[in-house]
Parts: structure tokens; sequence; C-alpha cells
């Protein structure tokens, strides 16, 4: 696969990732465990290609892919397999060299492409709007010079000679083959489980699909891939030279199915069109109507979890409709037999008990289809699947796939008009969770910069409520022990140095404090703003060790120092013009100091936890409060005392956020590490699942709520 030159004309971001390995790695480590395989080919046929034979239905003799090179260099192999597969002639397929297509629609910077793409014939008739240019054309079949993950059906990864990142167990198991590793961990092979990671990520996110085929080839073997929202099926190698006829009919069923009536057997979701303009269509409940706004339809960043989009929809009167949002995606499979959406639950319990600034929900629920809910997980303990027993024990999470319409709550935090607004919304959050905990018995569990929004009257909303459990149920059995998004999370969770012991209402709000203090540094003038202050800053927030004692990773001790102005000896935090917002931001990080340094909140006895109620806590029950009272009695210092909030802070525009902007110069894939549109990750202790308290690994990024398995195991991630 083609990952692209830097050139003098590309961003700098690009121009200083020149090699992309490092991405890829992370995108290996982030899918370890999830690759299940050997998959048998008969039972691959079986499961995904049903009715298909294996024999195809032309014999084309033996000698098919005799013109393609078996070492030497890769792209050599390129058009000659092209032609090979052309030649089959299957009246629904077209295949495209697409190694060095230019790319477009995808975001984050991405620039993968796969070597070889599959087109439709329909797909293959469709040019750029007011295009006449076309790379290549092929008889009738006239391929678009721009290459769209959405139109690709099945994406080709090549690679030279004999590389496999994969190792087959034997086809009769000995004793002692249950250890046997499919998934090679040298890294070479990490780095092309990376690359055949990447692309599968963007055949999903580019178009609404359960689940899509890849095609993984060397000089001699080849393997079916079968990726979804749970983990990657891989098939048996097989030797297409010397046998060829399985390829050929896997093609053949896959041009069978490429028709409007069969095509979700190959994952095209039929239940969501996008380019509708009708919410009926999307949603198939009669009762509601609308208009998409599908100009930016969301990318999930991560090939595995909950994948997530949020898309903006209007009701059909023009001018006077209202304006909701449509939400889809997948949730962990906790209780099969459930009908309910966690999250649908939820909304419906904070309407019913009186919660103001939360989204409301309208109707929706989980999607019907025979692929909407994820199959790798139904083979994590197939007698063929090679693995260790740790990663075997570590089970994979099957997910289901969900969409409902929710009330629109207005824009992203992040675009605040000034500070007084800003400070409105923060303040609106904390007044909801400690609502939430008084009315409800609950908390929200993934306090994060994206999940929070300002509503048209400049009030703070607090959304996507997937993670929201009971207060002091410590396992709840829908979610691990600890949920979040890693930048935002709190110092304890981050750096306690035992036994995880649950996610608490004070831990969303001190989340809401470092959503602040990012969000303002990231956005208002200050005088933190030189090169080696804003490197600081990003490592307070980003910083993630594994700790081998603990057997997860750790942070908090920059952030920690950052507060208490041991990370940036010399500088007192000052925003410019915004003396009221600058005491907001020092005092309450003085009154986190406090509790940082409190016996009861970095001490506390893992026997007292056990026999004392978590939420009963001093901190849990006071931070929350304090936060609240401090905003409040600053806000009504008189202006003679403290100039009021500017009405023109000069803010930074939305895009070009001074912290962001960082990131985006270390990271290949966009924002802050591997941002996706779900914008939050669940850190937990790496126990294993036959362990007493459910408990799941940390995963590799800043952003997506998938829990991961042990180190080492490659557990199971959502």
């Amino acid at each position: 696969m083609s990952t692209g030159h830097p050139t003098r004309t590309r961003n700098l971001l690009i121009q200083k990732l020149a090699d992309a390995n490092r991405a890829y790695k992370e995108l290996a480590e982030e899918t370890r465990g999830r690759w299940v395989g050997p998959m048998p080919i008969e039972l691959f046929f079986e499961k995904f290609l049903p009715g298909q034979s294996l024999i195809p239905s032309r014999n084309h003799g033996n000698n098919l892919f005799s013109n393609i090179p078996s070492y030497g260099r890769q792209v050599a192999m390129y058009q000659p397999l092209v032609n090979a597969l052309n030649s089959l002639k299957l009246a629904k397929l077209q295949f495209v060299d697409t190694s060095n297509a230019r790319v477009e629609y995808s975001q984050g910077n991405k620039l993968w492409r796969p070597d070889i793409s599959t087109y439709t014939s329909e797909e293959c008739d469709w040019m750029p709007s007011g295009a006449e240019k076309v790379d290549t054309d092929y008889g009738t079949f006239k391929i678009p010079a721009t290459l769209r993950f959405a139109r690709i059906i099945l994406p080709f990864e090549l690679k030279r000679g004999g590389t496999d990142p994969f190792s087959d167990s034997p086809v009769a198991p000995r004793p002692g083959d249950e250890e046997h590793e499919f998934e090679k961990h040298d890294s070479e092979s990490s780095i092309i489980r990376g690359q055949i990671a990447a692309i599968l990520n963007e055949v999903l996110a580019h178009r609404s699909r359960t689940h899509t085929f890849s095609i993984y080839m060397n000089g001699s073997i080849v393997r079916f891939l079968r990726a979804d929202r749970a983990g990657i099926l891989v098939s048996r190698a097989l030797n297409y030279r010397e046998e060829p006829g399985p390829f050929i009919a896997f093609l053949e069923a896959l041009s069978m199915f490429s028709t409007e009536k069969d095509c979700h057997h190959l994952g095209i979701d039929a239940t969501a069109d996008w380019s509708s303009d009708n919410v009926l269509n999307l949603l198939e409940i009669p009762e509601f109507h609308g208009n998409l706004n599908v100009s930016k339809l969301p990318q999930p960043d991560r090939l595995t979890g909950r994948a997530h989009r949020l898309v903006e929809a209007t009701t059909e009167e023009a001018g006077t409709g209202n304006t909701y949002r449509v939400k889809d995606g997948w949730v962990w499979i906790d209780d099969p037999a459930s009908n309910q959406v966690p999250e649908i639950a939820t909304l419906q319990k904070l309407e019913a008990d009186g919660i103001q600034l939360v989204p409301r929900f309208v109707a929706g629920g989980y999607t019907q289809g025979q692929w909407h809910t994820t199959q790798t997980q139904d083979y994590a303990n197939a007698v063929w699947r090679a693995c260790s027993a740790s990663t075997r024990e570590g089970g994979i999470d099957g997910y289901r796939h969900y969409r409902f319409i929710q009330t629109s709550t207005g824009k992203p935090l992040k675009e605040f008009s000034n500070a007084e607004e800003f400070v409105q919304a923060i303040t609106d959050v904390l007044e909801t969770l400690s609502s939430v905990k008084d009315k409800c018995n609950l908390m929200h569990g993934n306090v994060n910069d994206n999940n929070i929004t300002i509503n048209e009257e400049g009030r703070g909303v607090l959304i996507d409520w997937e993670f929201a459990r009971r207060v002091g149920d410590i396992d709840s059995g829908k979610y691990p022990l600890v949920t979040g998004t890693w930048y935002f999370m709190s110092l304890r969770l981050l750096n306690w140095s035992t036994q995880i012991q649950g996610h608490c209402v004070s831990d969303d709000a001190e989340s809401v404090f470092w959503v602040l203090l990012y969000l303002s540094l990231n956005f208002l003038p200050n005088n933190m703003e030189g090169p080696a202050t804003v490197k600081a800053i990003c490592s307070a927030f980003s910083e993630r060790t594994y700790s081998i004692g603990v057997d997860r990773d750790t942070g908090g001790l920059l952030k920690s120092n950052f507060i208490t102005g041991a990370l940036t000896p010399g500088i007192t935090m000052d925003f410019t013009g915004q003396a009221r917002f600058t005491e907001i931001v020092s005092n309450l990080s003085r009154l986190l100091v406090i509790y940082f340094h409190d016996v009861k909140y970095w001490n506390w006895d893992k026997d007292d936890l056990d026999s004392t109620p978590f939420e009963s806590t001093l901190l849990s029950e006071r931070l929350c409060t304090d936060f609240i009272n401090k905003l409040q009695d600053i806000s009504r210092i008189q202006p003679s005392a403290l100039p009021v909030f500017s009405d023109s802070p000069q803010r930074r525009d939305a895009k070009g956020g001074l912290i962001d902007r960082y990131f985006n110069e270390q990271k290949i894939l966009g924002k802050r590490g591997r941002d996706e549109e779900d914008k939050d990750e669940s850190q937990s202790s790496r126990k294993s699942r036959s362990s007493t308290t459910r408990s799941k690994a940390p995963i590799a990024s800043r952003s997506s709520a998938v829990p991961g398995g042990s180190r080492g195991s490659g557990g199971s991630r959502r």
C-alpha cells in the first residue's frame, strides 16, 4: 500500500511525518487481539457468502495469476494483478490500481489508499462533479481520478514475496497448538496489520456500513478478511497460484451481491441512506419527516468500537421546522435480550425526573437486519482460532447497531462567543451533574470537550449519556469500572496506584475543570504561548505511561504539576484582558490542589473503600458543589473590584486552537492523537474477564470509548 510522500506543498503536519510507520503501529496495537483466524475458508463462505460455492462458475485454469511477479518491487504486482482480475469479466465488478490515486474527503490529514480497489459498474460510471478527466478508461467503465472510499466495495493490500503478518496454526491441531499466536508481533507484521486496519477503517468510515470485506495478498497466498466494529476475521491462507478456484469464487460471490437487493451482504447499510432528503428513510419512523444536512458526514476514526455519528436534521417545514440531531452508532452488547438502547433509557429518565439542559429523546432504537449485530465476537473461542490463552480468556465484545433522533443542543463548547458565555456553560454543566446525582442517582461517566454544547440561549448542555451509570455502582455490568476521555480524566483515576475502585461524580466534576482549562488555553489569548510552554502543557494532558505494578496505563503527574505551578516555573497563568476569567481559573486550580493533597483523596485504603459507599466520601460530596460555589462567588464580585468579562476576547478560531495545532504537528491521524467523532475513551485496570471485578485495559490513544484488553494478551476492547 502506498502511503504517499510528503511534498513541499503539503502542510506542516505531513512534512514532519515522512515515516507513517508510527501511525500504523498504533493502529496495530489498537486492534491487537482482534484479528481472529485462521478461519477455514469453507466456513468463511458458509457464514458470510450464503449460497455461494467454493468452485467458480467457469474454469479459468491455473495460470490466471502466472504473470504476477512473486518477488521484486511491490509496485510491479499491481497492474498484472489488475489485468488478471479484470480478465475474469465479472459483470458487476471492476478492479483498479489506486496506489497513487488522489485522496479526497478523508478527514484528519489521512492519506491512506488501497493498492487495488474494487468498484461496481455503477460506481465506476461515476465521475466527480464538473470533472472531465479520468485516470483510466476500461471500456465502458470510467474510473474517477479521485479516490473515494465510499464507493469501494473491496480493497486489496499487496506485499511482495512471502511477507505475511499472520501465522496459521496446523490444520490438524497438535498438543500445545492452543498457544499458537496468529498475529505475528515483529515490527514489519505490526506495520502491515496497521496498514490493513487503516484502509478498513476508511472504507467503513466513508459510508454507512455494517461490515466490509478486504483482500490480503503476497507473492503466493491470499487471505479473505471481514471487518466489523468488533474485530477482523481472517481466513486461512490460500495459495492462489496453485489453487485459484476459491479466490475466483470469492470475487464471483461479491459480484452476485452487488445489487440493491443483496448489497447488505457486502456491508452496505440499506437502512441509512445518508444522501436521502427524508429522515423517514433513515429511521423507518413513520411519524417523523425531515431533511438531513450531510455536507460533512462524520467519519469515525477507529476501526472497532462505538463509531457513532451525529448528523443535523430539520423538520420539513421550510424556515419554521425544528432542528434535531440523528445519532448513529454501535453499543456494547451487555444484555442480548434487551430491546432498549441504554442511552435512550437514560435520556428518558432524565426527562421524567425534570432534568434540564440535556438532550430530549424523540424516536428511534436498535436497527433491524441480518448484519446489524457484529459477528466477530462469535468466533473468539472457536476451536480453529490461534491465540494465547490470555487472549482467548479476554474475549471480544460484540456490538449492536442503533440509530435515534434527539433534540438539537446547539453549537460545540469550543465555539463559545466570549469568556462569559464559556463560564456560564461550564457552570450549567456542573449544576446538571449535581442535579442528576440528586434527582436520578446517576453520573455521566464521560465529560469531555465534545460532550458539552451551548444552546441558543447561551446555556451549557451536557450530551452523550451513553456511559451513564448509577452513583456508587462500582461495576454496573454494562461498562468497565472507569470511563472517561484520557485528557480530561481526574487525577485520581489517572494516578490511582492500586486497584481502581470505580468512577464517581467527583471525577465528572473534575473533568469539567480540565475541559475549562484545556479550551481556555487553546482559544483565549494568554501568557503561556511560548513553544516550550505549549509543549509542556500538551505533555501534561497527554501523559500516559504503562505501570507494571498496577498493570495499566497511568498519568496525571504532569497535570498536578501544572496546577501547582511546578510544570511552568516563573509563569503565572494570565488570560490577556480577562482578569475575571483569570481569577476563576486560578481559584478553581487552587481548589483542586486542596483535594489533590487531601489525605482522603490519595490515600484511601482498599479495605475502607470496600466497606464504605464510594459516593459518601468527603471528596465526592464536596467537589462538584465547591466548584459551583466558587464560580458563583467570583461572578458576584463587583466590577469595581474586578473588571467584567471582556466582550471582545479576540478568541482564536475554533479550527486554530493553540494546543490543537501542536498536537496536529505531532500526529498523523488528526487532533490530539487519533480523534474520532465520539471523542471519548474508557480506562480501567488490566484484569481478565474472569476477575471478580469486571475490568478492561486502556487503549493507545486520547479518544475513543473503547476499553481494551490486557497488554500482551490482546484482550477485548470496546
